[in-house]
């Protein structure tokens, strides 16, 4: 078991940019150095990037594997940080749903959104309870019927009026990832953290 520095930082906020330049100067061999940043998609890793060099120079999206194919960034003129596209753990590759509540995949590509979306909106229904009336005004407890809700609120509809599914999963998938749809849940007891209704805290 190894130990590995760690920096908490806010990309967004510019908290703790100085201390991961601190930190890399700390424990590259030599200098000039070259850093790669990796992990999952849609985390923030242009953004850090961005912040290291001062100005934008990494695109950026809210959707996930906006980033294709690495690129090199000259940050200092001691540091050149490569940017990498998202990488999922191959043994969560299949686990779609875990992906959708990671904010790892593009909603866009599903091949079926309804069944993804019909999921995510039991997850975040049973921690917070008013995270759809909140966001779009309507609620109902079958999934289902709430997709329909939904559908008609945002006028996603096909010919005919009839609401348009697929469209509304889309929606309610891309909304989750956003953070326009949230549930927080509290840590306890280290391995055994149990998810927690932040309605009821």
């Amino acid at each position: 078991e190894r130990n590995y520095p760690t920096v908490f930082i806010s990309a967004k906020d510019r908290l703790g940019t100085r201390k991961l330049i601190i930190k890399i100067k700390q424990y590259a061999p030599r200098l000039p150095v070259r850093v790669s940043v990796v992990g999952y998609p849609n985390v923030g890793k242009s953004t850090i990037i961005n912040y290291l060099k001062g100005r934008h120079v990494a695109e950026t999206s809210p959707v996930p594997g906006w980033t294709i194919g690495e690129q090199l960034v000259k940050a200092k003129q001691w540091l050149i940080v490569v940017d990498t596209p998202g990488v999922i753990p191959p043994e969560e590759v299949g686990d779609e749903a875990l992906l959708i509540v990671k904010g790892a995949v593009d909603p866009s590509k599903l091949e079926d959104p309804v069944s993804s979306a019909i999921k995510l909106i039991m997850r975040i229904k049973g921690f917070n309870p008013r995270a759809f009336m909140d966001r779009y005004g309507v609620d109902s407890d079958d999934p289902l019927e709430l997709l329909e809700l939904v559908g008609k609120r945002r006028g996603l509809l096909l010919k005919g009026g009839k609401v348009n599914i697929r469209n509304t999963a889309i929606t309610i998938i891309r909304d989750w990832i956003l953070g326009k749809l949230t549930y927080y849940y509290k840590p306890i007891g280290g391995d055994n953290a149990q998810e927690v209704n932040p309605n009821s805290t």
